[in-house]
């Protein structure tokens, strides 16, 4: 199974929690499919590395109109992957290229799971870690 992780470029506190929880619960992914941007991607990235997990990074192509080449880039990477993968979404409010991988990825047939959404005010880290804990334990499709 391959799994793409989308996120938020200011990054999620969550993300080496949910990945941990993925490998623990599913084993190690045949793929982590990761974006190159800062925050989440570069978050995934340093968990692949640090734990020699398999992955790869899809980049930007220059030259294209933003925000165009973004949404190339996250097609790039639905396209990597086939019905029966999933993805692990990390948003903020606002998040629109996060949402548009996690919809390419949805309607691509992948499995779409999203992070509780980070807020200012939002929940402290237990209870987000006991949320995305319970929505990959529960297999549900948030998005």
């Amino acid at each position: 199974m391959k799994v793409i992780i989308t996120g938020s470029r200011y990054g999620h506190r969550s993300v080496l929690y949910w990945m941990e929880q993925w490998v623990e619960r599913r084993g190690i992914p045949e793929l982590w499919v990761l974006g190159d941007a800062s925050g989440v991607d570069m978050q995934a990235r340093s968990a692949c590395v640090l734990r020699g997990w398999p992955h790869h990074v899809e980049r930007v192509v220059s030259g294209v109109t933003s925000p165009q080449r973004y949404h190339d880039r996250n097609q790039r990477m639905v396209d990597l992957c086939s019905a029966g993968d999933a993805c692990l979404a990390f948003p903020r409010e606002g998040s629109r290229g996060t949402f548009d991988c996690a919809n390419r990825a949805r309607k691509s047939g992948l499995t779409v799971y999203v992070a509780p959404i980070t807020r200012q005010k939002g929940p402290n880290r237990r209870q987000e870690e006991r949320m995305a804990s319970s929505v990959i334990e529960n297999g549900k499709n948030l998005c």
